[in-house]
Formats: structure tokens, C-alpha cells, sequence
């Protein structure tokens, strides 16, 4: 298995010509990642990364090869790499992704669709498209303005407002396969089960789906960081054992990027539960414990 299979292929389609062209520029930037760039081994992955980004933004030429944008949401767009100056895509999760379809023995392939369900402005999918650069990459998401954002400044994807509940405005079998980080970490029972339904209805069979969700990691990780009080992670953890899925009402009712939440807030959920429930239309290929950002598991199942 490749490691950061994404970053690496990116940067094998960099010039020579193009590092030269931001050796004469990033050493002159004052932020925290050009001088990173500038001290680090220049044979690591992060180098490498790092260079994809200033190539992108800074050398026209190369952002034709790497097929990324340079574009970054506005404040008021949902982005969750806020902090990031020179972003152009999320590829944590696209690797992780990535890489836990490589352990699950499956790989993305040229000529396929595939989809980012929740995809917010589009961070996943336009690291994965222009990865995968012969592959249809699809982003929905019930956030409008993360939408249009997206439909404006990511050519390379194809992005549509979704309903917070079921169905999707596409055909059956449509998808080869679906990601979706952070969602089902957060759906109550109900819709979790709607939704997972939905999935086996739009993607083929063989194909794959791949989602994260908070469990005993996600426990284990707030005791340690004490940020949480002991007597709501208690009532969570008893909760999740007992019954296998556990739901917090969060928002209290109040809206969240202007939706409704009565069925959105924190979920946590054993593996066992979805073994239980899923077994019908899907078959487990790989469990990974707190894989995503040392907190949510990792989950690939496939089509029936």
C-alpha cells in the first residue's frame, strides 16, 4: 500500500521548472508553511505536499498539471481548513480514503462515479478528481451557499444541493462508490438507516462505500483531552454500550448553517450495530478504530 498515494501521483506531474519558479518566491513569504517548505527534507511526503500547493498557487502552468484549484472559500462558506493558506483540497482525508480502499483490497478506477456525500464546498472532491483526473466526481451537500460556491470555482466536480433526507436526484446504481466523513457520526438512528439505504440504492453492486462515525476511540480521546465533562462522557459511553447506538440532541432544536436538527447532532455507534443492520444489503471489507484524525472509525463496506 502506498502512502499518501494522492500527494505522491500529484506531484509526479510537478516540473523541475516549476520548483524553480517558487524557489524564487516562497522563501520570500513570512507565514509558517513557506518556511516549513524551505527547511524540510525535500524527499518527504509533507515537502511534497507543500509543493503542490505553491505550485498550484503561485506557477499558472503547473496548476494545469496538478488539475487543482487555488480557489478558498469566502468566510460565511463552510470550510473546515479555515486556518489553511494555501489550500487546494483536502487531502488528509482523500489519502485516508484512499488508502483504506487500497487495505480493503479496491481502488478508484478511470471512467467511474463516484461520490462525496456531505461534501460542504467541495474540499475531498477536488483533491480526489484531480487525483483520479479520468473519473466523474460528484459533491452534494444540503448547505446551498457551500453548493453554489463550489459549483462557481471547482469545474473539475459536479455539485448539487441535496434534502436533509432521502432520496438523491440520481438513478439507481449510479455510483461506483460513496465517501462520506464526519456524517454518519452525526444522523440519528433513524436517518442513519434511511440514508444507508439510500446508499445501497445508488451504488452499484461491488461497489463500495466508505464513511465515518464516532465510537470507543471517540470516548477514549475526550477523557484524555478533558474537554468534555466526566458526567456527559459517562452518559454517552453507557449509552453506546447498552444499546450499541447513542444519539445526542446537541443543537437543542436550533438551527445549524440555517437547517433543521431535530435528527442532526452526535452519534456514536458500535461496530456490532451496523454489522446488525447492514448485513442485508452490504458486506464489511474493513474496520479501522479511530483512524480519521485519531477519533472517528473508519468503515468500507460493499454492495451486495
Amino acid at each position: 500500500m502506498i502512502i499518501n498515494p494522492a500527494i505522491k501521483d500529484i506531484f509526479s506531474r510537478v516540473t523541475a521548472e516549476d520548483i524553480s519558479q517558487i524557489s524564487k518566491i516562497v522563501p520570500k513569504l513570512t507565514d509558517p508553511w513557506a518556511k516549513e517548505w524551505c527547511t524540510i527534507n525535500r524527499q518527504s511526503d509533507r515537502w511534497m505536499a507543500l509543493t503542490n500547493r505553491f505550485c498550484t498557487h503561485f506557477v499558472p502552468e503547473s496548476r494545469a498539471r496538478t488539475l487543482l484549484s487555488d480557489a478558498i472559500p469566502a468566510e460565511g462558506i463552510h470550510f473546515m481548513q479555515r486556518s489553511d493558506t494555501w489550500y487546494v483540497g483536502d487531502f488528509y482525508s482523500t489519502n485516508m480514503l484512499l488508502e483504506s480502499l487500497a487495505l480493503a483490497g479496491l481502488k478508484t478506477k478511470k471512467d467511474e462515479n463516484y461520490l462525496d456525500f456531505g461534501c460542504s464546498s467541495g474540499s475531498l472532491v477536488r483533491a480526489l478528481a484531480a487525483y483520479q483526473g479520468d473519473a466523474s466526481c460528484y459533491g452534494v451537500d444540503p448547505v446551498e451557499n457551500s453548493i453554489l460556491w463550489a459549483q462557481k470555482n471547482l469545474p473539475r466536480g459536479t455539485f448539487t444541493v441535496s434534502n436533509q433526507n432521502p432520496p438523491l436526484e440520481f438513478e439507481d446504481n449510479f455510483f461506483n462508490g460513496v465517501s462520506a466523513i464526519s456524517i454518519w457520526s452525526h444522523f440519528s438512528e433513524e436517518p442513519t438507516l434511511k440514508w444507508f439505504d439510500e446508499m445501497a440504492r445508488i451504488i452499484k453492486p461491488d461497489g463500495w462505500l466508505f464513511f465515518t462515525t464516532h465510537g470507543k476511540q471517540t470516548i477514549r480521546r475526550a477523557r484524555k483531552l478533558g474537554k468534555q465533562k466526566t458526567e456527559t462522557t459517562d452518559r454517552i459511553e453507557t449509552g453506546m454500550l447498552q444499546n450499541r447506538f447513542h444519539f445526542e440532541d446537541v443543537f437543542g432544536g436550533h438551527k445549524h448553517y440555517g437547517l433543521e436538527t431535530p435528527e442532526w447532532g452526535n452519534s456514536f455507534i458500535l461496530p456490532v450495530w451496523l454489522l446488525d443492520k447492514l448485513s442485508e444489503n452490504w458486506d464489511l471489507r474493513l474496520f479501522q478504530e479511530g483512524r480519521n484524525q485519531s477519533n472517528q472509525d473508519c468503515y468500507v463496506f460493499v454492495r451486495r
